[in-house]
C-alpha cells in the first residue's frame, strides 16, 4: 500500500502537520478550485465542470487522470497544495530493441498562497515521484512550465524546444496560393481521427525498429494516441462552447490520404496550436507542397475563429521548408526564426544514472497536457 507521508509546517493557527495522498472524490473538488487559475477565463463554477467533463473523456477514465494532494492532517478537507499525473504511452528504443513503456505528464501544479515558501511544493513532488518510480511503473514523466530551474531540483531538466508562429496573410495576397499548386485538402472530423492516429502509430514502430543507433543511445517519442489526441479536442469543444457560444467540428486537415494535421483551438491563449503534422510522403517535392497546403489550411481554421496565430513547435527541416514556400509567396506570415518556449519542457527519468538521456523525437503539441 502507498503510504501517507508527512511533515509540519506554520500555518495561520499555528504550527501543523500535513499529509500526501492521492486526492478523494470530496479533495478533488477542493483540488479543482486550488488550481483555477490554469481555468481562466471559466469562473469557479465553469471551472469546475470542465475539470468533471474532461474526467470523462476516455482518455482520463481508470487511472490515466490522477489527482494528488498535500492536505492538513487534522482537516483532510483543506487542501493545501496539488497537482495531476496525466498517463502517456511511450515508444522507446536502445540496443536492447523496442519496447512499450508508461509514461505521466505532470500538471497543475499549485500551492495555497497562504502556505508558500515552506516547502510544500517539494513535499507534494517528492512523493508525486516516489509514487511514478514504484506503484505508477513509469519510465519517464515530463511536465511543461517556465519554472524549470525548480523543478529541475526534483529531478525534471528541461530540454531545448522552440516555437514557430504563422498567420494568414491579408486577402489580397490569398489569390498567390493558386499559384503554387498545392494539391487539395479536406478537413478532418473526429470520426476520422481514431484511424489516421493508428497508421502514425504503427508508422512509428515501423520506423524505430529500422533505426540505427549506438550502444549509449536510447530514443523517446510519446504515441500519439487516438484517445490522447482527442483529449484537447475535448478541451477545446468545452472552452468554445462556454467562450465562443459553439464548439469547434473541423480536428484538423488530410491530403491526398498521405499528410495530415491535427490542432488544438486554444481559446485561452488566443492561438490555434499545431498538435501534430505527419507525412507518408517520400519525394521531396511532393511532400513540401502537401505540407504547405495542410499548414496553409490550419491559417484559414484560426482565421475563422478569429485566432491570431498559428503555433508549430520544434518544427522539423521537412516543415520548414514548407513553411518558407508559403511565406515566399506572402500566402503567410510566419515568425523570423524560432522563439524560446515560455513553459519549457522538462524530463524526469526512472533510471536517473543514464549515461545519456534519451533523445525526445516528435515533441509537438499532442503530448502537451
Amino acid at each position: 500500500m502507498f503510504q501517507q507521508p508527512s511533515i509540519s509546517i506554520k500555518g495561520a493557527a499555528g504550527q501543523g502537520v500535513v499529509r500526501f495522498g492521492e486526492a478523494t472524490p470530496d479533495q478533488r473538488l477542493q483540488c479543482y478550485r486550488l488550481a483555477l487559475a490554469f481555468g481562466q477565463p471559466l469562473s469557479e463554477e465553469d471551472f469546475v465542470e470542465r475539470e468533471e467533463f474532461m474526467s470523462q473523456q476516455p482518455f482520463a477514465r481508470g487511472t490515466g487522470w490522477r489527482f494528488w494532494c498535500v492536505f492538513l492532517t487534522d482537516n483532510p478537507s483543506q487542501v493545501l497544495a496539488t497537482c495531476k499525473t496525466i498517463q502517456r504511452h511511450l515508444l522507446l528504443k536502445d540496443i536492447s530493441g523496442v519496447r512499450d513503456e508508461l509514461g505521466y505528464c505532470i500538471a497543475s501544479v499549485v500551492t495555497d498562497p497562504s502556505y508558500r515558501g515552506q516547502g510544500v511544493a517539494s513535499f507534494l513532488l517528492r512523493h508525486v515521484t516516489q509514487w511514478l518510480d514504484g506503484p505508477g511503473n513509469a519510465a519517464a514523466s515530463m511536465l511543461y512550465s517556465s519554472k524549470e530551474d525548480f523543478y529541475a531540483k526534483s529531478g525534471w531538466h528541461p530540454v531545448p524546444d522552440f516555437e514557430t508562429t504563422l498567420s494568414a496573410a491579408d486577402a489580397s495576397k490569398r489569390s498567390a496560393s493558386d499559384e503554387l499548386c498545392l494539391p487539395k485538402t479536406d478537413p478532418i472530423s473526429a470520426d476520422g481521427i481514431s484511424a489516421l492516429c493508428e497508421r502514425d502509430t504503427q508508422g512509428l514502430r515501423a520506423e524505430y525498429s529500422a533505426q540505427d543507433i549506438g550502444k549509449e543511445s536510447s530514443l523517446m517519442v510519446v504515441l500519439p494516441t487516438a484517445e490522447l489526441v482527442s483529449w484537447l479536442h475535448a478541451l477545446a469543444e468545452f472552452m468554445g462552447l462556454k467562450t465562443r457560444g459553439k464548439a469547434p467540428v473541423h480536428k484538423g486537415a488530410i491530403s491526398n490520404r498521405d499528410t495530415w494535421i491535427y490542432w488544438h483551438h486554444d481559446f485561452r491563449k488566443q492561438c490555434l496550436y499545431v498538435q501534430r503534422i505527419r507525412t507518408f510522403v517520400k519525394e521531396s517535392e511532393p511532400r513540401t507542397k502537401a505540407l504547405a497546403a495542410v499548414l496553409l489550411h490550419a491559417c484559414r481554421e484560426a482565421d475563422i475563429w478569429e485566432l491570431p496565430k498559428v503555433a508549430i513547435w520544434d518544427a522539423n527541416p521537412e516543415m520548414r521548408l514548407a513553411i518558407d514556400l508559403l511565406a515566399s509567396r506572402q500566402v503567410i506570415r510566419a515568425s523570423n526564426g524560432d522563439s524560446a518556449r515560455r513553459e519549457k519542457l522538462s524530463i524526469r527519468w526512472k533510471d536517473q544514472g543514464m549515461k545519456m538521456d534519451p533523445m525526445i523525437e516528435k515533441n509537438e503539441f499532442y503530448a502537451w497536457n
